[in-house]
């Protein structure tokens, strides 16, 4: 199975360096072990897929609208997504839920990519109070069963479930190796089985990648900061 990178470029980037930067992965030699997205902002999507059509590397978004279409001011329509050429796109990311998003929104979302034939990141984590508290797999289990109701096991199938511990995004806080495998144990259990691919999401460089991204747990990273500069996203794959 290919080890999958999702470069989250969040709002880091202006569109002429998101541009740059995939320039330079685009005439990278990339591992064929490894399967690359780029998460682009809105704003760069455009720019990002010209510069990305007929490469390997895929594109993603970082958010969509629950609805196709309608009078939604500032929001991004799957159908956007997919005539840019997306394939991806995360859901649930804690940068969205700390603005309000809340579980039925992300069952929304959820659904909605997935009827556009788009493979949803979907984003599960607890905050540290949480975990200081005992119930980050309270939290886990609540975010993701929410996350896929009414989700048919056919279509879960095509959900790229996203361990990230909200607390453990910043390099100052890393969660250990093996609590990160403890929970990927937790969600195959609530969801009945280990066939589910998952992800991992949380401060992922190069020094821990290979701790974190085992094959065996977590089939790829999503990875932040680490995947601003095209020589560190390289490195990772």
């Amino acid at each position: 199975m290919q080890r999958l990178i999702i470069a989250n470029w969040k709002m880091q980037l202006t569109v002429s360096q998101a541009v740059h930067v995939a320039l330079m992965l685009r005439h990278s030699r990339l591992p064929r072990r490894s399967r690359l997205v780029l998460c682009p902002s809105a704003t760069a999507i455009g720019a990002v897929s010209r510069v990305l059509h007929g490469s390997p590397i895929a594109l993603g978004g970082q958010d969509l609208s629950p609805s196709l279409k309608g009078p939604y001011t500032g929001d991004v329509s799957a159908r956007d997504l997919k005539a840019y050429g997306c394939q991806y796109v995360i859901v649930g990311h804690s940068d969205r839920r700390a603005l309000g998003e809340t579980d039925a929104q992300v069952n929304a979302k959820v659904k909605t990519a997935l009827g556009a034939r788009l493979t949803p990141v979907l984003c599960i984590g607890e905050r540290w109070a949480d975990r200081k508290a005992g119930r980050a797999v309270r939290v886990v289990q609540q975010q993701l069963r929410s996350a896929l109701e009414r989700v048919s096991p056919a279509q879960r199938r095509n959900v790229l479930v996203t361990y990230e511990p909200v607390w453990a995004i910043s390099p100052g806080g890393p969660i250990a190796p093996a609590e990160a495998f403890r929970m990927a144990r937790v969600i195959w259990r609530t969801l009945g089985g280990r066939s589910q691919p998952l992800i991992y999401g949380g401060s992922v460089v190069q020094r821990n990648a290979a701790s974190f991204l085992d094959g065996v747990h977590f089939r790829g990273g999503l990875v932040g900061q680490a995947s601003l500069r095209a020589r560190s996203l390289v490195a990772l794959l």
